[in-house]
């Protein structure tokens, strides 16, 4: 009984809340919830897996991928999102992408993306990770070509099969390591956040690899501190800053992100030429 009661002291509910508001700490606070679940109140549990559903799929995702022991590291990505999107792991009723991919949270970059387009003179695009197209679908890119990648295959097969011709296109790319198409503009949402740090350097390295000319990607510029997470998972990313030490983007369009009580409110594109990226040589673990 003393034993459980330090326990509950040291995990208590109000540290436990602590720590998942300190993003540099919410990797430890998910791992301590399943076993110190026995020292809190079934409301306090309530509360804290309502938090932890922002940044963690459920446990059963990881469970399923522990027992499969994928090959190897590209397989083990491929796993972890195919389970989060076959189980709506983020519970979001208007798409299977997540809570940031519906029309309310996107209003911003719709009305943006295309006059970003149209700065930058991009006749072709690539959108990846594309997801379910709820919003993109909406978007008048006004570009030649549109390629929408995943590392989903049954989100590239819907897609192929619901808005797929001549000029949309869908692959199944990991990111991380497929040869990306060279295209005017990659544009790269609500991708690198799930990301370790290393598959974000991966990532950065294959799409310089890629020859093309501009990526736009999700970054948040008000954050100073970018911890490491396990795949699948989820923390705001400043691409600035280190491990990662991008230059200034060119173009910075504040998407105006409402959700979390606005906790995340500088979530942002960032727009860089990829010639500026090829100095950025950071070490690979």
């Amino acid at each position: 009984m003393m034993e459980k009661q330090r326990n509950r002291r040291k995990f208590s509910y109000g540290n436990l809340i602590h720590a998942l508001l300190d993003l540099s700490k919410f990797s430890e606070a998910a791992a301590c919830v399943e076993t110190y679940a026995a020292y809190l109140s079934p409301q306090e549990l309530r509360s804290i897996e309502e938090r932890l559903v922002q940044f963690v799929p459920p446990a059963s995702v990881y469970g399923k991928l522990n027992r499969k022991q994928p090959s190897a590291a590209g397989d083990e990505l491929s796993i972890v999102f195919r389970q989060i999107y076959a189980q709506n792991a983020w519970a979001c009723p208007e798409s299977r992408s997540g809570h940031g991919s519906t029309l309310s949270q996107t209003r911003r970059i719709r009305q943006a993306l295309p006059l970003l387009i149209r700065e930058l003179k991009a006749r072709s695009f690539l959108d990846i990770p594309c997801g379910d197209l709820n919003w993109m679908q909406h978007v008048p890119l006004g570009v030649d070509i549109y390629i929408g990648a995943d590392i989903v295959e049954e989100l590239v097969c819907m897609n192929r099969e619901q808005y797929g011709n001549e000029f949309r296109k869908f692959l199944k790319l990991d990111i991380t390591q497929d040869q990306l198409p060279r295209v005017d503009l990659i544009f790269c949402r609500d991708c690198l956040g799930h990301l370790t740090s290393n598959q974000i350097r991966r990532a950065i390295f294959n799409i310089i690899d890629s020859q093309s000319k501009y990526l736009a990607g999700t970054t948040f510029p008000e954050h100073g501190f970018n911890p490491d997470i396990q795949a699948g998972m989820w923390r705001p990313i400043n691409l600035e800053k280190p491990p990662f030490g991008l230059p200034p983007p060119q173009v910075m369009i504040n998407e105006n992100y409402s959700e979390n009580g606005g906790r995340f409110r500088d979530k942002s594109i960032g727009v860089w030429e990829v010639s500026s990226l090829r100095a950025t040589r950071f070490p690979l673990k």
